[in-house]
């Protein structure tokens, strides 16, 4: 793993602007800005949105980390937040491919048995097929992901109402990695833990317990511009890992 311990008081800043803050009390705001990961749209997180103060724009750390397939967590005794990232390469030993007249989608696992505790290096590619360029609108991410254990419990994708178009050149390709935040919201919700706000997830666990599950990768979007009559098109690739 790649290893990153940043001290406690280092924010993240995105600057608009290379002036210093002024001395006197900065003005916040709420940031309109959207923030996009290879061309498409990210949710915030609920009651952490983006922020300006004069003009520069900060996000929060959790946010960026989990949607660059990283996890992040503080450590209290040493007052430090620990990130960390899979290893930049890595040979899959489990894959499975789909693909359809405008796209070849792969889902690609490190391994097919995780130790107890240890992280998922889990990742997903997206490849355009056609020679010419498209449209297509789609909603959340292009590229997602979700999973479901052998009990049948889930943990769906994030999903966006706003539509979001995307034009498609030939040879474009997407990456994406398995996200840390489906995990931690199937463990909300299988140890039933009372949350009472946005800090107390970070003591939601980000690991799968034993058990095996099935992780899919998928595309789900339209042709064009109008969707009112236009059923969706869905894409997927699924393979099957086990925590012991």
């Amino acid at each position: 793993m790649n290893k990153f311990i940043v001290p406690l008081g280092l924010g993240l800043l995105l600057s608009s602007s290379a002036a210093a803050l002024a001395p006197d009390t900065p003005k916040l705001e709420v940031s309109p800005a959207s923030i996009k990961f290879n061309r498409t749209i990210a949710v915030m997180p609920s009651g952490h949105p983006a922020y300006q103060i004069n003009g520069s724009t900060y996000v929060p750390l959790r946010f960026l980390v989990d949607q660059t397939g990283g996890t992040i967590h503080y450590d209290e005794t040493y007052k430090t937040i620990d990130i960390q990232y899979p290893k930049k390469y890595v040979q899959s030993q489990l894959s499975s491919t789909a693909r359809n007249s405008d796209f070849k989608l792969k889902i690609h696992s490190e391994k097919p048995v995780y130790r107890a505790g240890e992280g998922l290096s889990i990742w997903a590619t997206l490849e355009y097929l056609p020679d010419t360029e498209k449209v297509i609108t789609h909603s959340s991410r292009l590229l997602s992901f979700a999973f479901t254990d052998d009990k049948g419990n889930s943990s769906p994708a994030m999903t966006l109402p706003k539509l979001e178009k995307t034009r498609l050149k030939k040879d474009m390709d997407l990456y994406a990695s398995f996200t840390p935040y489906l995990i931690q919201n199937y463990n909300h919700n299988q140890l039933q833990l009372e949350l009472s706000g946005p800090e107390d997830w970070d003591h939601v666990p980000t690991v799968l317990p034993p058990g095996r599950y099935s992780i899919g990768a998928f595309i789900r979007y339209s042709d064009g511009d109008d969707t009112t009559h236009v059923k969706p098109i869905t894409l997927a690739a699924d393979l099957e890992i086990e925590v012991k």
